[in-house]
């Protein structure tokens, strides 16, 4: 149980996922937005399922950042985080930011049953 607990912490010590609503997940938006978020080098940062790799980017499930598509875009499209290390991708469109958040509330979801699970 304790290997299992791991994946479920964060520099912080605990994983606290945001709430990503009730709205369903659109599963082919999710697909292609895990396909951009791999293909455009995310998860060497950010890891495959939104969890840090080890680097100091933060770990996305916690993020609210991520589900707000503005914020997505002034990050991703626009580069303001730029002068703290996160590149631009300024060749992301505004329907390909919206997947990768569609992404990411899909794995988001996916990690609260798990994470209820390895708490027991």
């Amino acid at each position: 149980m304790l290997r299992c607990r791991r994946l479920f912490e964060t520099r912080s010590g605990e994983l606290n996922p945001v709430d990503t609503g009730t709205a369903p997940i659109n599963e082919s938006l999710a697909l292609k937005g895990m396909e951009i978020y791999h293909n455009s080098s995310c998860a060497v940062c950010h890891g495959g399922l939104l969890s840090n790799s080890g680097s100091n980017a933060p770990d996305l499930r916690e993020s609210a950042a991520i589900l707000d598509l503005d914020t997505m875009k002034a990050i991703l499209h626009d580069g303001v985080l730029l002068p703290n290390g996160m590149p631009q991708f300024k060749d992301l469109n505004d329907e390909e930011i919206l997947a990768i958040s569609e992404y990411a509330r899909q794995v988001i979801r996916d990690t609260k049953p798990r994470l209820r699970l390895a708490n027991q």
